[in-house]
């Protein structure tokens, strides 16, 4: 099944933190001004509960073993110093008393609220100042609805953010509701309701799967609520393909799988050591995987494997990609996540979740 891309971006904190940059803000102050320096922990820990609030269980479905907070306050603090270098350049002024202010703002979303980008309290804490068309090496640096583009060149240009139709790499660079399709480049509505899905249709907005895709997966699926998709109990039919799965005290275990497709069935976890069976997510404690012995779905509970060791190998894959919590597997072997600069062969052994060239670079801004 498709992780939904707010699972693994973690409703992509650099994107929030340039749709704060904007109109600012003349009101009287809120309250005492904290430091910039506090801003990664402050968002993080926002962002982390608004996505807790919507999503439940799902964090720990595709990051088992992670802590959310932790790992968005990291990535914020990748980008610290050239916010700061920003401030000190005027190409943006931080208030310090609308950061708890904003940060509450963000934690009380609903999940209909995740992809608005429009909120002045939070425009007000990091306020941009370079006009549309002016240089920029990073999006909060632009004045208003903005972002910066430096697609072709470094610095960029402030320009407004795309509607819908319009080009994209990313949602931050999409009007407000709106998301960058991975497939078209072109930002979107996502699914809402019962829209259909995946296989050449949007994906669903926040608060929804796509599930119901045919056995092969070469079908549109359906939006359906989490509740919804993580519904099927002990003992009843699931399907991971379809993403139809179990409630959160179950994980999807595979029973046979040939030409016809899967047949599964939810069943409980199983203790550390203990014989398991290929599943979704995985039948094994956390900090744990099921090494499937070749040509069967059986296998036996292992630790996963950590910095320097060969990546685990899950059902059905050719090539490992298992790793322990907070590390990716990068060409063939487990490291911690890669900061910028530093070498990376795939977008998930960085801590910005971008790798071009062999190095891990920043999602929203440019040296």
């Amino acid at each position: 099944m498709k992780a939904p891309s707010c699972a693994l971006a973690y409703f992509a904190p650099l994107a929030l933190l340039a749709a704060c940059g904007g109109s600012s803000d003349d009101g009287a102050p809120l309250g005492p001004s904290a430091p910039l320096s506090e801003l990664p922990e402050v968002y993080a820990s926002a962002i982390c509960e608004a996505f807790a609030n919507c999503a439940g269980p799902l964090f720990e479905i595709y990051r088992p073993g992670e802590d959310c907070a932790s790992r968005v306050a990291a990535q914020l603090a990748e980008e610290l110093g050239r916010i700061e270098t920003a401030v000190e350049a005027g190409r943006i002024v931080y208030r310090g008393d609308r950061l708890t202010a904003c940060a509450d703002e963000i934690r009380g979303r609903s999940c209909s609220e995740l992809l608005e980008r429009d909120s002045a309290l939070c425009m007000a804490a990091l306020d941009g100042t370079v006009e549309l068309g002016g240089t920029c090496s990073l999006s909060t640096e632009c004045k208003g609805r903005a972002y910066c583009d430096f697609t072709d060149a470094c610095p960029g240009t402030c320009r407004e953010l795309q509607p819908a139709g319009g080009s994209c790499t990313s949602d931050g660079q999409c009007a407000s509701g709106l998301v960058c399709s991975a497939e078209t480049g072109r930002c979107v509505e996502p699914a809402g309701a019962g829209d259909l899905c995946e296989a050449g249709e949007p994906e669903c907005e926040p608060g929804f799967l796509c599930a119901g895709a045919d056995a092969n997966n070469d079908g549109s699926g359906n939006c359906r609520t989490y509740d919804e998709v993580l519904a099927a109990g002990n003992g009843q039919a699931c399907s991971p393909v379809a993403g139809e799965l179990c409630d959160p005290d179950h994980v999807c275990v595979i029973q046979s799988a040939d030409a016809n497709g899967l047949v599964a069935t939810c069943m409980p976890n199983v203790a550390s050591g203990a014989a398991c069976r290929a599943a979704f997510p995985d039948q094994c404690p956390d900090d744990e995987y099921c090494e499937i012995a070749p040509e069967t779905l059986e296998g036996g509970c292992v630790p996963r494997p950590g910095p320097g060791e060969p990546c685990g190998r899950g059902p059905f894959e050719t090539e490992g990609s298992i790793c322990a919590a907070n590390t990716r597997c990068n060409g063939g072997t487990c490291r911690e996540l890669a900061t910028l600069g530093e070498n990376c062969s795939n977008d998930e052994a960085c801590l910005s979740e971008h790798c071009r060239d062999g190095a891990c670079i920043s999602a929203d801004s440019c040296e």
